[in-house]
Parts: structure tokens; C-alpha cells; sequence
């Protein structure tokens, strides 16, 4: 392959790192650029056989079918996080310190719409749970007569058509794709924080009424407490899986509106290296969340670990 000169590669979209090379020490460069590729390595391999594990435990699962649905889809985006966007990534990230540009370039395509694709419908999903646990707590017995599979399921496609269609957004103006990516992951972090804060609140509420009915009656409606702690600790998962997509992905938004004002500088662009690799690790820390919150996938996981082991 042609060699290809630093000015040209600068002058390159692709380029990410290998001019910095003129700015930076080479070592110093390299041992960043390595760990950033090895840390995608071990979130590759740990995002494939756990969401595999997750999605072979919920075929046996007891949860609610629209539940189960959503978790489905969380974990098949996340599993082809694994599978497609990140090993593209490392090779993106690799070829461009190879400066092998022709390879960055198309592996970097590759980056940008199924990134937009996979990690967009897992964010939109993620809220879509918010939502789920917010209807659960204000519709009551008639939550189970409102989100049915059917809707999910219009949800879950809806969302492949919004996000395959912002994808092709890259090549026709990769700006604005970029400005519509965040403005997505602002808007999908502020739905989730209204539903949690409101879920908050009302849970509060009803504690506080609890309290009041208890004192005045002296007795406890024993029924309505185990409902309603029972629901607080499913919505404790969901608060937790919140919060680290909260840490996975609003830094990679910040980046990327920093970027846009300040322009593109060294110091920006080993912080996108960074805060897309942080976007790739929620892929690998929601499955261990749900085994160890949500007590129908935890025991469902040991059932398909038993089954697997005694098929030996």
C-alpha cells in the first residue's frame, strides 16, 4: 500500500491519532492508543459471552412477556456492540496507527452506523424502562392492560427505523449526524432522569402515607407492603442501570459538544478514544446488573449454567 505522509494523514477524516505524533512523544502515544485497544479486547470478549448467557437465561425466565421483550432487545443490541461495533473499532484505531488509511476509513464508517444503530436503540431502550417502571407504579392493575407485547413490540421496531435512518445521516453530513447522536443521548438521559425523579417522589409520597395510616390505625396492610417493597427493589435495579448509563454515556456527549466549539484538538481526541470506549462498557455491565438485582434472570442464568455444565 502507498505510504501515506503525516500532512496527509492530518489533512485525513479518519486520522485519530497517528498525527499526534508530531505534538506528543511516540512511546507516550502508543502506550495510550495500546491500552485503549487492549481494554476494547477483554470488553469484547466479556460483552459477547455475557449477553449470550443473558439471552439464553431468558427463553426460561419468569418475567412479565413486555419486560422480557425489552430485556431481549437490550441484550441483543448489546451483544452486537460486542460482535460488530467494537471489534470494528479496534481495527479502526489500529489502522490508524498502522497508517493503513484505507482500512481506518471504512472501519470507521462501519463505527459510526452500527454505533448509531446498536447503541442508540440500547440508550432509547434503557429510557423505554424508565417509562415501563414509572406506568408500573402510577397505573396499577391496569399497568398489565396498557404496555402489552404488542406495543413493545411497535416500540422495539419504531426504534430500528429511527436509528438505522439517523445512521445514514454519516454520509450525508457527518456534523449534523454527529449534533443529532448527542441531542438523542441528552434527550434519552433527561427522560430518564424525569421518570427516576418522579418515581422517587411519589414512592416518598406513598411511604409517608404509609407512615400515617400505621399511626392512626396502629396496624400494617401487610399485602400492600410486600407490593410495595417488592417494586421498590425492582425499581432500585432500574435506578442502577440508570446511573451507569448516565456514566457511560453523558461524558461522551459533553466530548462530543466540546469538540464541536472548540474544534478538534489532541487532547479531544484521545478523550473520544476514552469516552467511546466508556459507551462500549455498559454493554458489558448491564448483563451483570440484572443477575445480580433482578431475581428472575439471576435464577434463570443459573439454570441455563446448570444445564450447560451437565451437558458434559
Amino acid at each position: 500500500m502507498e505510504n501515506v505522509t503525516l500532512k496527509t494523514l492530518t489533512a485525513s477524516t479518519c486520522s485519530m491519532y497517528s498525527h499526534l505524533l508530531q505534538d506528543f512523544q511516540l512511546v507516550q502515544t502508543l502506550r495510550i492508543t495500546y491500552f485503549i485497544i487492549a481494554a476494547n479486547i477483554v470488553l469484547i470478549i466479556s460483552a459477547i459471552l455475557e449477553n449470550m448467557l443473558i439471552l439464553a437465561a431468558l427463553e426460561n425466565s419468569l418475567l412479565h412477556h413486555p419486560s422480557k421483550m425489552l430485556f431481549r432487545c437490550l441484550t441483543s443490541t448489546d451483544l452486537c456492540v460486542g460482535l460488530i461495533t467494537q471489534p470494528c473499532f479496534v481495527a479502526s484505531v489500529t489502522s490508524d496507527v498502522k497508517e493503513k488509511l484505507n482500512v481506518c476509513q471504512v472501519t470507521g464508517d462501519l463505527v459510526h452506523i452500527s454505533g448509531a444503530i446498536l447503541c442508540g436503540i440500547s440508550l432509547g431502550t434503557l429510557t423505554a424502562t424508565s417509562v415501563d417502571r414509572l406506568l408500573a407504579l402510577q397505573l396499577g392493575l391496569t399497568y398489565r392492560q396498557v404496555v402489552t407485547l404488542t406495543r413493545v413490540r411497535a416500540f422495539v421496531v419504531l426504534s430500528w427505523g429511527v436509528f438505522s435512518s439517523l445512521s445514514m445521516l454519516h454520509f450525508l453530513n457527518p456534523q449534523v449526524f454527529m449534533i443529532t447522536l448527542c441531542v438523542n443521548i441528552l434527550l434519552c438521559l433527561v427522560g430518564s432522569t424525569f421518570c427516576y425523579s418522579k418515581i422517587y417522589f411519589a414512592l416518598r409520597y406513598r411511604q409517608i402515607q404509609v407512615g400515617q395510616q400505621q399511626s392512626e390505625n396502629g396496624e400494617l396492610n401487610l399485602p400492600s407492603r410486600g407490593r410495595m417493597l417488592k417494586y421498590k427493589k425492582s425499581v432500585s435495579s432500574s435506578m442502577l442501570v440508570y446511573l451507569t448509563l448516565l456514566v457511560c454515556y453523558l461524558p461522551f456527549a459533553i466530548v462530543q459538544i466540546v469538540r464541536a466549539i472548540h474544534g478538534k484538538s489532541q487532547y479531544i481526541i484521545f478523550a473520544e478514544g476514552s469516552t467511546i470506549s466508556l459507551v462500549y462498557l455498559n454493554s458489558s455491565i448491564n448483563p451483570v446488573i440484572y443477575c445480580w438485582r433482578i431475581k428472575e434472570i439471576r435464577q434463570a442464568v443459573k439454570r441455563t449454567i446448570r444445564r450447560f455444565c451437565f451437558s458434559f
